[in-house]
């Protein structure tokens, strides 16, 4: 039962189609619910089931529109709630007079249930919001014609900021974004994003149902938007999680590996398939062959094209650059949980050119590996199976010395990824099955339609001649940065600091001799995903404004 003072709660005060008044429905004296607070108790407290045949006024669509189904639409009972999204970013949300207090229940979730009875899957983020101006983002995916229950925890099991959390930690203690499920069941529990997993549970100002980038109208129904008793914990969840082949040893799916045996067919089966073919339509480069034809300078460009600022290839033919980003090795390790003696670590100095995040494996010497230890139980228990270094996979481990989330700031890795390239391909010399990988993801891109390599791509495509790239350069050392007050990656680099233009200047050059004054290359990324603010509110979107106009001028370049 969901407990409210360790109390259970009548099922008359809680089913209604509008019911703000959520937490004070126990101690309601009306009459009319006395005899049934008496006699029956339930396992939900039902906040919109829209049986009244009225939208509450609580209830908003922006850039869209809602009504009120009839039976035969319904997802149960006489009505539910269909909302139809018109515009890029739209959605539904719930904002009540007066906030929701959910402060005296325990161990408990937010189910709601959703149907799509139009042409097109829809993809949304679930926000819920408190009064402290702390929000939890989720997400879910409502294909077409399934109808589903979804939840999202809001108290007990694993929904707990770790004792180790920053302000801008995302990850759970196990070092996930998003937990697998606690409990079986078939109801479908939401991915974790991004935000406070312990929002103040005695004011929730909104629920919003949001979706972005919508290239088509949209729409889904939705009903019985409750809160319900979590069941039992499953507190081996997360043992034995990952298996192998790096997958979740738990489910069964289609496309699961099972076998090296089976994923060396389904390499034959793709290879055979491949062509590395560019579109008809594509010039050299990849333009638009049979678009404009504008000045051939022999590198990318910009220009000005009927009032439109255009990117324009070596040949000068437009362009439009798509391409899939982080084809390479260094981000496709993950923590196993162990760490080595320090001392056999070599430590990071300030004039690195090269991001931790951007380091390939890094392998940690023979003589640290007598000292392997467990770091953290939880994470070296999700692992089902990890070879040993003297395995013919053990060259697939690694280790990071910065990490940006997660209860393990150094240690361990392994990449699974790395590993499947080996045995997919296998080893007919030194690593060859990263030279049969690069070339076949070129075929791939070539094949795909894709007209460049996106950011992050490891440095031996840079030569491949047959699709453009983009280099990427790591501007870091020491130097002073801007605070937004909410800052994930890192601080905002100040561009008045003569420290940060010293190292603005050897990672251009870092990267200009990588590049090598090819043709192929289209552009340069220096940084990405800055810590501007955020849009949950007025004081943190001008975050960076606020937060530098507030310092003492006497710090600044400290």
């Amino acid at each position: 039962m969901i407990s409210k003072s360790n109390k259970k709660i009548g099922a008359s005060a809680l089913f209604a189609s509008f019911f703000t008044p959520l937490l004070v429905g126990c101690n309601t004296t009306d009459a009319s619910h006395t005899q049934s607070k008496s006699a029956v108790e339930t396992d939900e407290v039902v906040l919109y089931d829209f049986e009244n045949g009225q939208i509450p006024a609580e209830v908003k669509v922006n850039n869209g529109r809602s009504k009120l189904t009839t039976n035969a639409d319904a997802i149960s009972g006489s009505h539910s709630l269909r909302v139809q999204l018109t515009s890029a970013q739209a959605g539904m949300v719930i904002r009540p007079t007066t906030p929701f207090d959910w402060s005296e229940y325990r161990d408990f979730n937010l189910a709601f249930d959703l149907t799509n009875q139009g042409t097109e899957s829809v993809q949304i983020d679930l926000t819920i919001s408190d009064k402290d101006g702390n929000a939890y983002t989720r997400g879910l995916v409502v294909p077409v014609g399934k109808t589903q229950t979804h939840y999202a925890k809001m108290d007990g099991h694993d929904q707990k900021d770790p004792s180790w959390a920053t302000k801008t930690e995302f990850n759970f203690e196990s070092g996930f974004r998003s937990n697998p499920v606690t409990w079986q069941s078939d109801d479908k529990q939401v991915y974790s994003f991004w935000g406070k997993k312990r929002l103040n549970l005695a004011g929730i100002t909104a629920i919003s149902f949001n979706s972005k980038g919508l290239l088509s109208n949209r729409e889904y129904t939705i009903d019985n938007i409750r809160l319900r008793q979590n069941p039992e914990m499953d507190e081996t969840f997360l043992d034995g999680l990952i298996d192998q082949f790096g997958q979740n040893a738990k489910v069964d799916y289609p496309g699961k590996i099972h076998s090296e045996e089976e994923l060396r067919q389904v390499t034959a089966a793709e290879l055979s398939t491949l062509k590395g073919e560019s579109m008809a339509d594509r010039s050299k480069f990849h333009g638009w062959k049979n678009g404009p034809k504008l000045e051939a300078t022999g590198f990318f460009r910009t220009e000005k094209v009927e009032g439109k600022w255009a990117l324009v290839d070596p040949e000068g033919y437009l362009y439009f650059s798509t391409g899939i980003d982080i084809m390479r090795l260094s981000n496709s390790s993950t923590m196993t949980g162990y760490g080595f003696d320090k001392k056999f670590i070599a430590k990071r100095t300030a004039d690195m050119t090269v991001a931790e995040d951007d380091q390939p494996l890094n392998r940690v010497n023979d003589e640290a590996i007598p000292s392997r230890h467990v770091a953290n139980e939880t994470r070296a228990k999700v692992f089902d199976w990890l070879p040993d270094y003297n395995d013919p996979l053990g060259n697939h481990f690694g280790y990071r010395r910065e990490t940006q989330s997660g209860p393990l700031k150094e240690g361990e890795t392994f990449s699974f990824y790395s590993a499947n390239l080996e045995r997919r391909y296998g080893e007919t010399y030194k690593e060859s099955y990263l030279d049969t990988w690069r070339s076949v993801n070129v075929r791939r891109m070539k094949d795909w339609g894709f007209t460049s390599l996106g950011n992050w791509s490891q440095e031996a495509y840079y030569g491949n001649n047959q699709i453009p790239f983009v280099a990427f350069a790591d501007i870091i050392g020491e130097f002073s940065t801007l605070s937004s007050g909410y800052d994930f990656w890192h601080g905002v680099p100040d561009a008045f600091d003569p420290r940060f233009y010293q190292r603005a200047v050897i990672a251009a050059e870092h990267v200009a001799a990588q590049i090598n004054n090819t043709p192929w290359c289209m552009g340069v990324f220096m940084d990405n995903e800055q810590s501007f603010g955020r849009s949950t509110s007025p004081e943190t979107r001008y975050g960076i404004v606020i937060n530098t106009l507030g310092r003492d001028a006497a710090t600044v370049l400290r």
